[in-house]
């Protein structure tokens, strides 16, 4: 028979959750100081005119926002 929430014996249904993981513990790639510049050795694209940006470098000021504060926060390990 089913109880008032539909299911019967929901309390084996129940698991626990996850605990949530902050932060990385391990970076893989480290974007180089030239990279963190916007500054590539090959060619990159503008998503808006769709032509390659000149020197294949990404002006600063198209940095987003979330780019900006990682940057500014020093998100990214320096490379060894």
């Amino acid at each position: 028979m089913m109880g008032a929430t539909g299911l019967s014996g929901c309390s084996q249904l129940r698991r626990r959750a996850p605990s949530a993981r902050r932060g990385f513990q391990s970076f893989n790639n480290v974007p180089t100081p030239d990279q963190l510049a916007g500054r590539f050795t090959s060619a990159i694209i503008d998503p808006v005119t769709g032509q390659p940006f000149a020197n294949n470098t990404i002006p600063q000021a198209r940095f987003s926002r979330l780019a900006n504060l990682a940057l500014s926060t020093k998100f990214f390990p320096a490379p060894r």
